[in-house]
């Protein structure tokens, strides 16, 4: 079925679908904050319908046959460029800066190797510490985990461990301590200087 055919089927919404099919001869198709803030504002109105999120945001290419479709490569490419920019806003930040300087090199290759619950991340032991940690830092512990990991990820994790008597800020900043050892493993085996 063709895309325009399947929106004309829909029977809520529909002035939303075709406003959306319309605007899928973009020549500037939305990147990054822009992106994500079309895909956040459509995806109720259109039913979490991908392909229309896709069009509308300016990825929808004509086939031979006259059918739009979804660039799926580029819409994807774009939307994964959208959110290491957003991540990026927090790279350097606090938190992070307060890892890299709890560690020596050693101690981040054993975190990596061993991870946090072995005791590795000897500064971070603390259950209570660690969840003062995480309320002091929330947004940007929210926003690389979720970026990590993907959306809801934090709430995903407070129903999986039990809900907020279960210490699962703890464990969050945990899984934070372990990126962030990798990634400066992976920084320093590239020769790079860890940050800080």
């Amino acid at each position: 079925m063709r895309l325009e055919d399947e929106a004309s089927v829909q029977s809520s919404g529909s002035d939303n679908v075709q406003n959306i099919l319309d605007t899928h001869g973009k020549t500037n198709p939305l990147k990054g904050q822009e992106l994500l803030n079309y895909i956040e504002t459509q995806k109720n109105q259109t039913e979490d319908n991908g392909d229309l999120i896709c069009i509308g945001a300016g990825y929808g290419s004509n086939t031979e046959q006259g059918e739009t479709i979804c660039r799926l490569d580029l819409f994807t490419q774009e939307l994964i460029n959208a959110k290491k920019e957003s991540h990026l806003k927090f790279l350097g930040k606090e938190a992070r800066l307060k890892i890299i300087d709890s560690y020596n090199i050693n101690s981040l290759k054993n975190i990596v190797a061993q991870g946090c619950i072995s005791g590795a991340a000897y500064q971070h032991l603390q259950i209570t510490d660690n969840e003062l940690f995480f309320d002091n830092h929330r947004d940007e512990i929210t926003a690389y985990l979720e970026d990590q990991f993907g959306p809801n990820y934090i709430e995903s994790s407070v129903e999986r461990t039990g809900g907020n008597k279960s210490h699962w800020k703890h464990r969050a900043v945990w899984r934070f301590i372990e990126l962030i050892a990798i990634e400066e493993i992976e920084k320093y085996k590239k020769g790079n200087a860890i940050e800080k």
